[in-house]
C-alpha cells in the first residue's frame, strides 16, 4: 500500500480541484442568493406601492369582512355594465341569483400547481 506523499504531484492536483470546485460551488450559491434578495426586495416594494396606490381608490377587503361584497370594494373603473357583458356566458349558463351568489363569495385555492394555476387564471378572469 502506498502512503500519501504530501508533495506527490497527482495529490497536489486532487486538492487543487476540490479546492476549486468548492470555491466555485460557493460563489455560484452566493450569487444565487444575492439575485433573490434583490428580487424579492424588488417585489416588496412593487407590492407596497400596488397597494399603497389601491388603498387611495378603495379599501382592501379582508377575510373576517361578512357584510362587505369583494365587488363593493373593487375600483371604480370596474362599470357593473361591462361586467354583465364581460360575463354573458356566465349569466346564460347561471341564473341571476346564482351569479350574485358567485360574485359576493370568497374562495381559497389550495396548491397552484399544473391544475390550481389555471384554475387560479380562469377565475381571475371571470
Amino acid at each position: 500500500m502506498t502512503s500519501l506523499d504530501p508533495h506527490s504531484h497527482k495529490l497536489q492536483l486532487i486538492v487543487a480541484a476540490i479546492a476549486a470546485s468548492l470555491a466555485t460551488a460557493t460563489f455560484l450559491l452566493s450569487y444565487d442568493t444575492l439575485k433573490k434578495r434583490k428580487r424579492r426586495k424588488h417585489l416588496e416594494e412593487d407590492i407596497k406601492q400596488s397597494l399603497a396606490e389601491f388603498s387611495t381608490n378603495s379599501r382592501l377587503p379582508t377575510f373576517g369582512d361578512q357584510d362587505d361584497s369583494l365587488s363593493s370594494s373593487l375600483p371604480l373603473a370596474y362599470d357593473e355594465e361591462l361586467m354583465r357583458e364581460q360575463l354573458a356566458r356566465n349569466y346564460a349558463f347561471f341564473s341571476e341569483e346564482s351569479m350574485a351568489k358567485i360574485r359576493n363569495s370568497r374562495i381559497v385555492i389550495v396548491g397552484v400547481g399544473g391544475v390550481g394555476s389555471w384554475t387560479a387564471v380562469m377565475l381571475a378572469r371571470s
